[in-house]
């Protein structure tokens, strides 16, 4: 049996690209540099350049905005050098505040989302820095991730729009599940030291959602939450499939596992868009045919069937520079009215 009440999940976005750069999000941000990631690109543009980012990619409008579209929630991923102490990274300490008194001021709630940890977590450009995961090779890197969950848990302690703390986006699948779950138990210890049972604790997958029941049922945990991320577009096996079966086969597999995984715990779909890449048909390499168009819309309300079953869901994400690749711009999917909130 489900450990929390039966409804409707909450709607919620990913403000990615904002605090945690992400070159295909913002390429006007990288032009005229080599960098692929935020750590090679801040060394080679200037900090005023930076800060404008920071200013104009979300304002108030972009929250007016959220709230006028029924969302309900934000998940607002940052990196380890949020208050200015990991060089060469800017502060931006003071953005994540202005977006809780913008939500608060749109009754929006927040999770913040450690996305990016010292050494990397993933050796993605969004942990930071694109290359080796070193992040559970040294400890320094997960005390020092630790020490970045207590200031954000003592930060916001007494947000009444506060709705939870990831303590680390997407870990890679190689780290040893030994490791995250110690971390898992510290970090939830920090928050809940700061924050009362009414902030959820989020701990990531780690692409293995099926590994966590024993470490659910052994720990007494309070409000924790886990976080799956949802995409069928990046593998060969979903890429060499027809559009049936793509639609068939995120229903019978998603379907099962939030309905598995919630008998132990709430599940969130913290990522989800409408990115579909599938080989063999043709349409699907045109935005601008309307067949696309309609496959991508269809795909959304189906998503969003299936994600209406766990906790929470958050689109990936906000908005983009351009619309390219089609179907990750919620903005501009909402205002082209392909993606329809139900």
């Amino acid at each position: 049996m489900s450990l929390f009440k039966k409804h409707k999940a909450l709607k919620g976005v990913n403000l990615g690209g904002w605090l945690v750069f992400e070159k295909w999000i913002k390429p006007s941000l990288f032009e005229n540099t080599d960098a692929l990631d935020e750590f090679n690109l801040v060394k080679n543009i200037p900090k005023e350049k930076i800060e404008e980012h920071y200013k104009t990619f979300i304002t108030e409008e972009d929250f007016k905005f959220l709230s006028e579209q029924g969302m309900e929630v934000l998940r607002i991923p940052v990196g380890y050098w949020i208050f200015g102490d990991s060089p060469p990274f800017l502060k931006s300490i003071e953005y994540l505040d202005f977006a809780f008194d913008m939500s608060e001021k749109h009754n929006l709630k927040i999770s913040v989302d450690l996305h990016a940890a010292p050494g990397s977590q993933n050796g993605n450009d969004h942990s930071g820095v694109v290359g080796e995961i070193n992040w559970d090779k040294n400890s320094d890197n997960i005390n020092k991730t630790l020490d970045i969950i207590e200031k954000l848990s003592k930060r916001y302690s007494d947000k009444k729009n506060l709705f939870g703390i990831e303590l680390l986006n997407e870990p890679h699948a190689d780290i040893d599940i030994k490791i995250l779950e110690d971390f898992y138990k510290k970090g939830y210890e920090i928050v809940r030291k700061y924050c009362n049972d009414s902030v959820f604790v989020v701990i990531s997958d780690a692409f293995r959602p099926n590994s966590w029941d024993k470490f659910f049922k052994i720990n007494k945990f309070k409000n924790i939450v886990l976080d799956t991320h949802f995409y069928q577009c990046f593998t060969e096996e979903n890429k060499n499939i027809s559009i049936n079966k793509f639609f068939s086969k995120s229903k019978k597999e998603w379907g099962r596992s939030i309905r598995r995984i919630q008998k132990e715990v709430p599940i969130i779909a913290g990522e989800w868009s409408l990115g579909i890449d599938i080989n063999n048909c043709d349409f699907l390499n045109n935005p601008n045919d309307q067949r696309f168009i309609n496959t991508c819309s269809s795909f959304g309300e189906h998503q969003i069937n299936i994600f209406n079953n766990s906790l929470a869901w958050f689109f990936w994400t906000y908005k983009t520079e351009t619309n390219n690749p089609y179907g990750w711009s919620f903005r501009d999917l909402v205002i082209e009215n392909t993606l329809k909130i139900t």
